[in-house]
C-alpha cells in the first residue's frame, strides 16, 4: 500500500506566548513583547516571501525516516538548506534522502538511534567535520511513542506497563535534551542557530495518557529554560505544536477509526521569525490549539 501524503501546506496559524504564562510573566522571563497577530497568510508574514532561500544553511531532523520529520526535512530542502536526517532504519533513512535530493536540497542520512548517547554524540562531530562547525537549524522531532500511546489508548495509567514512559519519552524528551546540548554548543560557538522543538497541547491539558501529557509539558519547559539560558547567546529556542498531522503511523490507527480533522504547517514560520528577530520563545500551535 502505497504511504499517504504527509500534509503540510500552509495555513494561518496564531503564534502565542505559552497559555500557562501571563503578558508580565513572559516579558519578565524572556524580555520580548508579545507577538502582534500574524497576517492571514504565510507568504506575507515578515516581509519574507514564501520561496525562502536556506541555501548554504546547516540543518538537523531527528526522526527524519517519516512522519513529520521527513515533511519538515522536505520543506528545509526545499529552500535549499543542506539536512541531516537521523534515524534508526537504514532503509527508510534512504528513501527519504532520496525525495530530499529530488527537491533540490543536499542530504546526509545518519543512522542514529536517539536513545543512544554515543549515536548522538558521533553525528555532531560529524556536522563539525564536514561542516566546519556550522549548524543553523535543530529540529528535535524523534518520537518512538506513537504506536505504544496507541495500543494503550483505552486504559488508564495504572493499567499499563510502567515501562510505557520510557517507551514515549526516552527518544523523545530525553533525546531532545541531548540533541540540544550539542547542537547548542555548535550554535553558541558561532554566536546563532534556531532550536525547533515538536510538543502539542499535550503539555498544557489530558491528551492520550499520563505519560504523554507530563512528556510534551517538559519539552515545552525544555525549550523554554533553553531560551532563558541561550538568550545572549544569539541562539533562539522555540516550542512546535503540529496538532493532528496526517503521518503514516498514525493513519493507521485513526483512519480505520473514522476521519479527523488533519493540521497543516510550514515549519518556515519559526525560521521566518527567527530570521528576523522577531521571537526568543514563543510556543506556536494550530487554531484551536490554545
Amino acid at each position: 500500500m502505497a504511504e499517504p501524503p504527509i500534509r503540510l501546506s500552509a495555513v494561518r496559524r496564531s503564534v502565542k506566548p505559552h497559555p500557562l504564562m501571563t503578558t508580565h510573566d513572559r516579558e519578565e522571563a524572556y524580555g520580548v513583547p508579545l507577538l502582534p497577530e500574524p497576517p492571514n497568510q504565510f507568504s506575507g508574514f515578515c516581509g519574507i516571501k514564501r520561496e525562502m532561500s536556506l541555501s548554504g544553511w546547516v540543518c538537523v531532523v531527528t526522526g527524519a525516516s517519516r512522519g513529520i520529520g521527513r515533511g519538515i526535512a522536505l520543506q528545509l530542502s526545499e529552500a535549499g538548506a543542506t539536512v541531516y536526517i537521523t534515524g534508526r532504519q537504514e532503509k527508510t533513512l534512504t528513501k527519504t534522502a532520496a525525495e530530499v535530493k529530488e527537491r533540490g536540497g543536499g542530504c546526509v542520512p545518519v543512522v542514529c538511534d536517539s536513545t543512544r548517547d554515543e549515536d548522538i554524540e558521533e553525528l555532531f562531530e560529524r556536522i563539525k567535520r564536514e561542516q566546519n562547525g556550522r549548524l543553523d537549524i535543530l529540529v528535535n522531532n524523534a518520537y518512538a511513542g506513537v504506536q505504544a500511546i496507541f495500543e494503550n489508548i483505552e486504559k488508564k495509567f495504572w493499567e499499563t506497563d510502567p515501562s510505557i514512559w520510557d517507551s514515549i519519552n526516552n527518544a523523545g524528551l530525553r533525546g531532545h535534551y541531548f540533541f540540544s546540548v550539542y547542537a547548542s554548543r555548535l550554535m553558541v560557538a558561532q554566536g546563532r542557530g534556531l532550536i525547533i522543538t515538536i510538543s502539542s497541547m499535550g503539555g498544557l491539558r489530558y491528551l492520550f495518557s499520563v505519560p504523554y501529557g507530563v512528556g510534551k509539558a517538559a519539552c515545552d519547559r525544555l525549550a523554554a529554560d533553553m531560551a532563558v539560558e541561550l538568550k545572549r547567546r544569539g541562539v533562539v529556542s522555540v516550542s512546535l505544536w503540529p496538532g493532528a498531522v496526517q503521518t503514516e503511523l498514525v493513519s493507521r490507527f485513526i483512519l480505520e477509526k473514522g476521519s479527523t480533522r488533519w493540521c497543516k504547517f510550514k515549519v518556515q514560520r519559526c525560521v521566518c521569525q527567527w530570521r528576523n528577530h522577531r521571537t526568543e520563545w514563543e510556543v506556536h500551535c494550530q487554531p484551536g490549539e490554545r
